[in-house]
């Protein structure tokens, strides 16, 4: 922690106002230099959902990887990690948008795991839509 603020610091003369969700982050941030008058306290805006009285339901999560299928781009380990995610998040979606050599194989296997979606290929403007409809976009690519 220690050597991350003295790397920082020049940094934070670059920032005009820092916005930590507690007091307890802003009282970190005074004890390492930064002026109280820069520090404003904004309390996250999600309900907590252990704390909260009233249950929320939970957010619909989707999951977009956009991408050549083949074995380059790490497809199939995505495919092997959402096997087993797909099991404990069962409001959760994968959608795989692309073409590629390993398209057949990508079709079979997704075809036996829950809530695969394959898009195909997709114009730029389909893959902005689907990128602002996202929870998060999945990069599984591998090297070599």
């Amino acid at each position: 922690m220690a050597g991350s603020l003295a790397a920082h610091r020049s940094t934070w003369d670059l920032v005009n106002r820092f916005l930590p969700v507690s007091e307890e982050l802003a009282e970190e941030m005074r004890s390492s230099g930064i002026a109280d008058n820069r520090i404003t306290v904004v309390p996250n805006g999600v309900i907590d959902p252990i704390s909260s009285p009233t249950p929320t339901a939970a957010p619909e999560t989707s999951l977009l990887f956009v991408g050549r299928l083949d074995s380059a781009k790490g497809v199939h380990l995505l495919l092997d990690a959402w096997e087993i995610a797909a099991v404990h998040h069962p409001g959760a979606t994968l959608k795989i948008a692309g073409d590629g050599d390993e398209r057949l194989s990508v079709t079979q296997r997704s075809s036996r795991l829950p809530r695969v979606m394959l898009l195909g290929s997709l114009s730029r403007k389909k893959v902005a839509e689907e990128i602002e409809l996202a929870t998060a976009i999945v990069v599984p690519s591998l090297s070599k």
